[in-house]
């Protein structure tokens, strides 16, 4: 199975933003096999250098969402006012 529909919006994001071109989009997209989110991951990383920061703002540009990097988040008492801590872990 090819590609699924995410992983395709995700490809042409990558497009957009200047990181993959037209040549390499039409040969991902052209892939015979099925591949998971993790799999495509690696496969742009590795194989077509793109960062996984570059990953991450495709991913949240194709679903319309803002790119957000929790490593960089500090866990306060605040954290954990509206949602309990143990139903988050």
């Amino acid at each position: 199975m090819p590609l699924g529909k995410i992983q395709l919006q995700i490809v042409s994001k990558l497009v957009e933003m200047g990181r993959l071109d037209n040549e390499q989009r039409t040969a991902l997209s052209a892939r015979p096999d099925d591949l998971s989110g993790d799999a495509l991951d690696k496969l742009l990383q590795e194989d077509f250098k793109v960062s996984a920061f570059q990953c991450l703002v495709a991913k949240a540009r194709a679903l319309h969402l803002s790119p957000y990097n929790v490593a960089h988040f500090r866990v306060t008492p605040q954290t954990f006012e509206r949602i309990p801590q143990d139903f988050c872990q």
